[in-house]
């Protein structure tokens, strides 16, 4: 079971078929869609909670269920869901939007830290 957590990141970028040429219609429309892209919104909520409840859940888990100490278990939690972060934000590069956000992976890192200040220990 711990090697899903360790092999299951990089399946979102590496399941993803090859972009079609079409992307390049997108390629050129990512000024719009980042111009979309604010620091506060739904989205954001969504990124921030995602990155909070996995490192709370796989810190839980590791340390719970695999007796890692707990400092362990936290960084275990925190490294899971940042990869997690990056993975979806890897994926979204090459999707219909064709868009990497810095803002959602930045609200994920706050969410990953502020999930390890509210397990204790950082």
């Amino acid at each position: 079971p711990l090697l899903f957590f360790i092999f299951f990141p990089p399946l979102f970028v590496l399941g993803e078929e090859k972009p079609s040429m079409d992307l390049q219609k997108f390629r050129t429309e990512e000024t719009l869609v980042s111009q979309k892209d604010s620091w506060f919104g739904k989205d954001k909520a969504k990124h921030f909670l995602a990155s909070f409840l996995i490192t709370g859940a796989v810190s839980w888990v590791c340390n719970h269920r695999y007796n890692y100490d707990e400092e362990e278990s936290i960084k275990l939690g925190m490294t899971f869901s940042f990869s997690i972060g990056i993975a979806k934000e890897c994926r979204d590069r090459y999707s219909s939007s064709g868009m990497f956000s810095w803002k959602d992976l930045a609200v994920d890192f706050l969410g990953v830290c502020f999930g390890a200040l509210v397990l204790g220990r950082w």
